[in-house]
């Protein structure tokens, strides 16, 4: 084998090491979208492992996550997100993580929420609105 194929070789190699190293497109069952991933990491946020540790419960993580903040249609990717999140910790355990912040917050996690609730592809919850999804999150977050 020539040294140019020996070269090529490595170097494809090393192309598909680097792009799968830090990239997710599913964690624990949740998408995560391209524009989220770019979004983030403009932002120098490690969107995925915040995201692997928020699916194990690491209240620091969730409320890191939940508190992150994307504008357009990114704001809708990461509702969704946020809403997939939910349904896999459960209401108690988010509220717990992200207790004890301002209303100025609530509002914008409550609009995340309505979003990925609205525009989320997730089948338990079609055409849910967040009081009857997440009760007791509703009144948390209207608190």
């Amino acid at each position: 084998m020539g040294n140019s194929i020996k070269i090529t070789i490595a170097i494809l190699l090393l192309f598909c090491i680097s792009c799968s190293n830090d990239k997710c497109t599913n964690v624990a069952g949740i998408e995560v979208s391209e524009l989220l991933l770019m979004s983030s990491t403009k932002q120098d946020y490690n969107y995925c492992e915040l995201l692997r540790n928020a699916v194990k419960a690491d209240e620091n993580s969730i409320k890191k996550l939940s508190l992150l903040q994307f504008y357009d249609a990114v704001g809708y990717d990461h509702g969704s997100v946020i809403v997939d999140l939910i349904l896999l910790i459960g209401e108690a355990k988010y509220i717990s993580a992200i207790s004890g912040i301002s209303s100025k917050v609530k509002s914008m996690i409550r609009e995340y929420i309505e979003v990925g609730l609205e525009y989320g592809e997730n089948p338990a919850l079609k055409n849910k609105k967040l009081l009857t999804a997440f009760p007791k999150l509703y009144a948390f977050l209207n608190e």
